[in-house]
């Protein structure tokens, strides 16, 4: 039986995530990410539509699976609907490869969203959207890079495989000297930033203010509230496994009008990924320029993010490599048109718009500080040793 995920359930949820043979830290983490985080990021959030919830799947009166839904508003063509964003997927081994297995897909797919998305899927979810008459937006299934620095990145993926530490710091020490030899069509281009550029902390006041400005050329856009947006920032610091303190800078020319901001954090591997970019088309170029020179100027070997489909010809210009993302944005709709517009990339997606925010396993202890919430004591529930994942 598929129904909706209540308060109720997150202990036995735990216990369902919990794999085997997970030592006690590893079972510590689990319990307290879905105890203390799933509230917050799936029920007690502004975007919270009872219509649209997430579900869980039961068999003989215990849970079997769950699938993790966040409800958002959109305009399409200026009049609102409702998206679901579908993440966190998954089954008790047993029910894995069977029927049971897929209903909980199919039973999001079937809701009363308008449409349903989730950007960072697997091959295995893939083939079952398809399935089940979604497809792959392949306009936003790529990755941009941008090297500065070749040797010092070289040298910082080196320091953080096994092994091989100790040829990443030699390498290290003389990266400086190599990358000031380096043919400038190697690497990313940056032109000078324009006098009379301003920046400025991104708020969320402004970011729901000036968004609607911002994205009015796309067909598909998403819709922040304040309160939504208040949400949003204090996930920003987890948007992926490797965010740290997260920078979000705003533009604005000499006369004082908005040209876009950017939002991105630095990795300790020396990468800065750039979690959303925001401008109109004609102010587009400057806002990445000035991006790509601050970024430089921190000291970055290289910058990356998700491709959106029209600054593609700005990181072209740049002299960014492109290539194919490891993970899929699934698009399902029953109205043609508005998945036509995903299939064309006229919608605005970014990492901010999508999953990320929902993630519950990128330092779920630190997040917890966060909301201020009360820390869990005592041992993980003896069930959480016995369950299945």
């Amino acid at each position: 039986m598929i129904r909706a995920l209540t308060p109720q359930d997150l202990s036995e949820l735990a216990a369902l995530r919990t794999r085997v043979d997970a030592d006690a830290n590893d079972r510590r983490r689990t319990q307290v990410a879905i105890a203390q985080l799933y509230p917050h990021l799936l029920l007690d959030t502004p975007w919270y539509n009872p219509d649209i919830p997430s579900l869980v799947n039961t068999a003989d009166g215990r849970l079997t699976g769950m699938l993790a839904v966040s409800a958002r508003p959109m305009l399409f063509e200026g009049r609102m609907i409702t998206a679901a964003i579908g993440t966190d997927l998954y089954v008790a081994g047993e029910t894995r490869g069977t029927m049971a297995g897929l209903a909980l897909p199919k039973a999001l797919l079937n809701g009363n969203q308008d449409i349903t998305f989730c950007d960072v899927a697997n091959d295995k979810t893939r083939r079952i959207w398809e399935r089940f008459g979604g497809f792959a937006a392949s306009a936003y299934n790529l990755n941009w890079i941008g090297v500065f620095r070749p040797c010092q990145l070289a040298a910082c993926i080196l320091s953080d495989r096994r092994g091989l530490g100790l040829v990443g710091r030699a390498t290290m020490t003389v990266s400086p000297a190599i990358d000031r030899i380096v043919p400038k069509n190697l690497t990313c281009s940056i032109d000078p930033v324009p006098q009379g550029i301003m920046s400025e902390t991104l708020t969320p006041e402004t970011f729901s203010q000036s968004l609607p400005e911002l994205t009015a050329d796309h067909l598909v856009r998403p819709v922040y509230s304040r309160e939504a947006t208040e949400w949003l920032w204090k996930r920003l610091p987890f948007l992926s496994l490797d965010s740290k303190e997260v920078s979000a800078i705003l533009l604005r020319n000499s006369r004082g009008k908005l040209l876009g901001w950017y939002i991105y954090h630095v990795t300790q591997s020396g990468i800065a990924r750039v979690s959303q970019i925001a401008a109109k088309q004609a102010d587009a170029q400057v806002v990445i320029n000035h991006l790509f020179a601050r970024v430089f100027e921190e000291g970055a070997a290289a910058i990356a993010g998700r491709m959106q489909p029209h600054f593609q010809q700005c990181m072209i210009d740049h002299n960014c490599l492109i290539r194919g993302r490891e993970s899929y944005t699934l698009v399902h709709s029953r109205d043609r048109r508005l998945a036509e517009a995903f299939r064309g990339g006229h919608a605005w997606l970014t990492v901010v718009d999508g999953e990320a925010p929902l993630n519950v396993w990128s330092s779920p202890e630190h997040a917890i500080r966060e909301y201020d919430l009360p820390q869990l004591s005592g041992n993980t529930p003896e069930s959480a040793e016995l369950s299945t994942v």
